[in-house]
């Protein structure tokens, strides 16, 4: 009988692994080449908002990327930093532009390279709940989902904030024993701080939600062990926490400011409504003259500041889809009473009464149009993941997995008030949990069989009920 850490057995799981990353890289690859040289430049030339991008702050990226890869020819790679402007994705698209061209063809190249090991991960995060069949299907809803092509076909931060995302949940996971001759404290530390710094260099104002979402490894640890496993929780919370924090001070020089990505015009511009320039004003008069007041500020009362402010910015930008954008919180007591309607905003919207409306660009009427065939699929995999967490196995496990995803989704529905925006935030908890409600309705329906499509990519591992 083959060990579960046996060569043979390790071997076929990179096999695996391997196999599911290729296909998803040839997959998103020609999905991309259909975007751009199909949608875009044929059927729907006017959602090509300039340079083959969808969204006019990637043409801002893009024109940022060019100049900075213009200055390292010249000057060399001194001349290279990660965020020209305070923008990472024009930093990490330079580089590309300087080894290998600037053309259209080599960045879809990276980054269905990265959309595929996104992919991946989501796999990797079902796999440890659901057999590798349903943890595929799951997947694969992920890798073809428009909202989710979008933003990575484009030039945006997005994908690396869900590579983070995904990689601090698998690394959580895999850091949380299944019995205890199975404790690993140290199996995800390294993924953790690799996942930390994507985090860090894509969205670093999300930060502090870590420390929080950090302590569900413990939780885990504690509830699927029992009280005998006191120790081994709090040594754990020890060891995530310190991770953390040692990585938040190697990375305290990378900029934290929360720009706005929805104020980018289509020249690239970093551009500010009047009324935020307005608020901005004010902001700076009330700072200055209790600056000092502000000294004696908490921590959390500074952090609260910084996002009231952020909220603020977003509730004065153009759009038709902003979402309760006169609400601004006073303190911190109506930020924590608001958190239920942000969550129903961030797990239901756009609601169905705006399907197939006009957006703001061609791609958002294109993508909301969409909605009529991903909308219900997306609300059934939401009431299924549901009654997974009453019934079933792995209960434990589903419920780390959601309550990771809507920590994140009610962090950027309290600051994001533009639902067009929200959705490219949320965009990887929100599918992560769909997904989850995907495999577990695969697995439902053919969990009970012998075989399973595909059987020589696929195990089935004794599920232990919680």
């Amino acid at each position: 009988m083959k060990g579960k850490n046996s060569p043979q057995l390790q071997k076929k799981t990179w096999q695996t692994t391997g196999t599911i990353w290729g296909i998803s890289l040839l997959l998103t690859f020609i999905l991309f080449e259909l975007m751009g040289k199909v949608l875009l430049s044929s059927l729907v030339p006017s959602a090509n908002v300039g340079n083959g991008f969808t969204t006019p702050d990637s043409v801002g990226f893009h024109q940022i990327a060019v100049k900075q890869a213009e200055i390292i020819r010249q000057s060399g790679w001194r001349a290279w930093t990660a965020f020209p402007e305070n923008h990472f994705p024009a930093g990490y698209a330079s580089a590309i532009y300087v080894l290998f061209g600037t053309h259209q063809e080599t960045l879809w190249g990276f980054q269905a390279a990265l959309h595929a090991t996104n992919t991946l991960l989501v796999f990797l995060i079902l796999n440890t709940v659901f057999p590798r069949f349903p943890a595929w299907v799951g997947s694969a809803y992920y890798l073809v989902y428009p909202a989710s092509l979008e933003f990575t076909y484009n030039l945006h931060k997005d994908i690396f904030f869900s590579m983070g995302c995904f990689l601090l949940l698998w690394a959580f996971l895999q850091i949380s024993p299944q019995d205890k001759k199975s404790f690993r404290p140290w199996a995800g530390t390294g993924w953790i701080i690799l996942a930390t710094v994507l985090i860090k260099l894509s969205r670093p104002y999300v930060y502090p939600l870590l420390y929080l979402l950090a302590l569900l490894v413990p939780l885990k640890v504690f509830l699927g062990n029992g009280k005998e496993q006191v120790r081994k929780s709090i040594f754990t919370a020890v060891l995530v926490l310190f991770s953390i924090w040692v990585m938040d001070k190697i990375t305290q020089d990378i900029p934290s400011r929360l720009v706005n990505e929805a104020n980018l015009n289509k020249e690239g511009e970093v551009i500010l409504t009047k009324e935020s320039e307005v608020n901005s004003t004010k902001e700076s008069e009330v700072n200055s003259t209790k600056e000092s007041a502000q000294r004696n500020f908490s921590k959390l009362e500074r952090l609260f500041k910084s996002y009231q402010h952020a909220r603020e910015g977003f509730n004065h930008t153009e759009g038709r889809s902003r979402v309760d954008h006169e609400f601004v919180p006073k303190d911190l007591r109506e930020f924590i009473f608001y958190i239920p309607r942000s969550l129903q905003i961030g797990l239901f919207s756009p609601w169905p009464s705006e399907w197939g409306t006009p957006g703001s660009s061609t791609s958002a009427t294109m993508w909301k149009k969409l909605l009529f065939v991903y909308g219900p699929l997306n609300y059934i995999a939401m009431g299924l993941l549901l009654v997974a967490l009453v019934a079933g196995p792995k209960r434990i496990e589903i419920g780390i997995i959601v309550l990771f995803c809507l920590f994140v989704i009610a962090f950027f529905s309290l600051i994001v008030s533009n639902v067009g925006a929200l959705n490219r935030f949320r965009n990887p908890p929100y599918l992560l949990l769909v997904a989850t409600g995907i495999a577990w309705a695969i697995y439902q329906l053919i969990g009970a069989r012998n075989s399973y499509p595909f059987s020589n990519l696929v195990t089935r591992p004794t599920v232990k009920k919680s």
